[in-house]
């Protein structure tokens, strides 16, 4: 049995509307805010034994997220769609 082989630029040509739909999927802002989640926990796990009190590991943290969730939220209002 022969292996399929899928050639990017064959999808696109022929499949363009697959091409959007995985674009579009990709650029949810759900997908963004995932990505902020999981690394605001990478952050908390490394600084787990570098900071002495629990208020500062949580307030760290969540201080992050809340910033770069406002950043993000300028840049996406002002950029265009």
């Amino acid at each position: 049995m022969g292996r399929f082989k899928y050639n990017k630029e064959d999808i696109i040509r022929y499949h363009p509307e697959l091409a959007e739909e995985v674009i579009s999927i990709s650029g949810l802002e759900f997908f963004v805010y995932l990505d902020l989640l999981v690394f605001t926990l990478i952050l908390s796990f490394l600084l787990y034994p570098l900071v002495d009190t629990v208020w500062l590991l949580f307030c760290i943290p969540i201080s992050f997220f809340v910033s770069c969730i406002i950043v993000f939220r300028l840049f996406c209002k002002k950029a265009p769609s």
